[in-house]
């Protein structure tokens, strides 16, 4: 009871088309395999939702793309383009696996929440 919850996860964004997303998205990125649970495949509407009937309070979903991802892919494409280490070709490809999913509609996402205290008889947290 009580304390918080931070993480980061890749969501379907809020308006895409879920049916392109389960046929083109592949986890973990590059591999040939669907995604293992179709059902975890939702926006960040969703997301908040099930959080929030899990008991968390205080549940965000902030999108972070934009600051964040678009930067590690170009960052990645620089360093596989030196290829200083024969991985460039890897790197490369998994750079354009993750815009690939930009563009079916995937986002980038910092997720917050908390879980209340509960309540004793006297109306003191327990701890």
């Amino acid at each position: 009871p009580g304390g918080g919850l931070g993480m980061s996860d890749l969501i379907m964004r809020r308006g895409a088309d879920r049916e392109e997303v389960l046929r083109r998205v592949h986890f973990p990125a590059g591999s040939d395999g669907n995604l293992d649970i179709p059902e975890n495949v939702y926006d960040a509407d969703v997301y908040a939702d099930l959080m929030r009937k899990a008991g968390l309070e205080d549940v965000r979903v902030d999108t972070v793309t934009d600051r964040t991802l678009l930067g590690f892919i170009e960052h990645l494409e620089g360093v596989a383009r030196a290829n200083l280490d024969g991985k460039g070709p890897r790197r490369m490809k998994i750079a354009q696996i993750l815009r690939d999913y930009l563009t079916i509609g995937m986002d980038y996402v910092l997720v917050g929440a908390r879980k209340p205290r509960r309540q004793g008889r006297a109306g003191k947290p327990i701890i």
